[in-house]
């Protein structure tokens, strides 16, 4: 999701991945699945199968590990600041900073509305940093509209070549 803000001083982008359940129903989701693998592993080890408990309980650990890596990865908000020339993207302990008129946009937007895009921004002095990760292309559509707007110089890939559009 894509949301902008705008006052005198500057704008403001957040970005959030996109989720398909509600933090809640992420929440009940493993819940489920751990107290699932939790019964099956109970009911063999009651059987005296310890094999198949052990096979069921590691299994468990990692779908429980794999949720909560999950969870982490889908909580990971991005904030991009435009103010006068500088350009300034933050995501948990990332950050890049950079003048604009230093700062390119590529774009590698997929022909499936359900495909994550993959937005690069590049600095001749602070190198290439990916940016709204796990976006859909509408939402991507959308940043790469904002950018534009606010001065970027943006470089899009359709069809496997680059296609160049000056703000």
């Amino acid at each position: 999701m894509v949301t902008e803000m705008t006052n005198e001083n500057g704008t403001m982008i957040f970005l959030r991945p996109n989720r398909s359940l509600s933090e809640n129903a992420f929440q009940l989701h493993t819940i489920w699945l751990s107290t699932v693998f939790g019964v099956a592993t109970l009911f063999f080890i009651v059987m005296s199968l310890w094999p198949i408990s052990l096979a069921f309980a590691i299994v468990w650990f990692f779908v429980v590990r794999l949720n909560l890596s999950l969870r982490r990865e889908l909580s990971l908000e991005e904030h991009i600041t435009i103010v006068s020339s500088q350009f300034v993207w933050e995501r948990s302990h990332e950050h890049f900073e950079s003048e604009l008129d230093d700062t390119c946009v590529y774009a590698e937007l997929p022909p499936q509305s359900w495909a994550s895009v993959h937005i690069y921004v590049y600095s001749a002095k602070f190198g290439r940093c990916e940016i709204a990760r796990l976006m859909n292309r509408e939402d991507g559509n959308r940043l790469i509209h904002i950018l534009e707007q606010r001065g970027l110089h943006v470089v899009r890939k359709r069809s496997g070549r680059y296609v160049t559009l000056r703000a």
